[in-house]
């Protein structure tokens, strides 16, 4: 599983930065649950570009109600907003 996750995040970074906002968040999400559970410490890294993808998503979302609903009502917005603050906090 690591070694397709290593796979993934390669071609994921070789992508222009256009175009990376098509990929999933959920394919972040999931890579960083594998990383994380292994203790690899690029899971932090992928925690943290899904971060910074799913804000930038939400920044474009002019509208503050439907801006907060997107990050509080799609479970995996709410499960990458929430881990990313639990690490913030211990840092």
């Amino acid at each position: 599983a690591i070694r397709r996750l290593e796979d993934f995040w390669v071609a994921w970074q070789a992508y222009p930065e256009e175009q990376r906002a098509e990929i999933d968040l959920w394919s972040l999400w999931a890579a960083f649950n594998v990383y994380d559970e292994a203790g690899d410490p690029r899971g932090e890294e992928i925690l943290n570009t899904a971060h910074r993808l799913l804000q930038s998503r939400a920044d474009q979302i002019s509208d503050p109600e439907m801006q907060r609903e997107f990050l509080s009502k799609v479970r995996v917005n709410q499960d990458i907003k929430k881990a990313f603050d639990r690490r913030q906090a211990i840092v």
